[in-house]
């Protein structure tokens, strides 16, 4: 029961978040190019609600501090922080294992 409950938040979730990618602020902030302090993986985020991690291209929604990133069968949600001068980026999964992202500058 308790599987069914998560997953139906789930897909609630994303869907919800999925219905605004267009005109989410949350996601504005987001997109562009973050690499990890020592540039060994690159997240891309683009302003349709799409992205490309090292796992492949996905699709994403943010609402509030959390990210719900749909990975085919599977849906993650991240919590995120972004800098007050939007150069930093902190993620974290809900078992609390994460990091730092420093925006990539063109």
């Amino acid at each position: 029961m308790k599987n069914k409950c998560i997953i139906a938040l789930l897909l609630f979730l994303f869907t919800t978040l999925g219905s605004y990618a267009q005109t989410s602020n949350n996601e504005q902030r987001l997109v562009g190019t973050w690499v990890t302090e020592g540039n060994e993986e690159t997240w891309i985020f683009n302003s349709a609600g799409s992205g490309t991690w090292r796992w492949g291209t996905t699709r994403y929604g943010a609402a509030g501090n959390r990210i719900a990133i749909y990975w085919g069968g599977d849906t993650s949600i991240l919590e995120y922080y972004l800098s007050t001068d939007g150069r930093t980026l902190i993620l974290y999964y809900l078992d609390g294992s994460g990091g730092r992202l420093l925006r990539k500058r063109p």
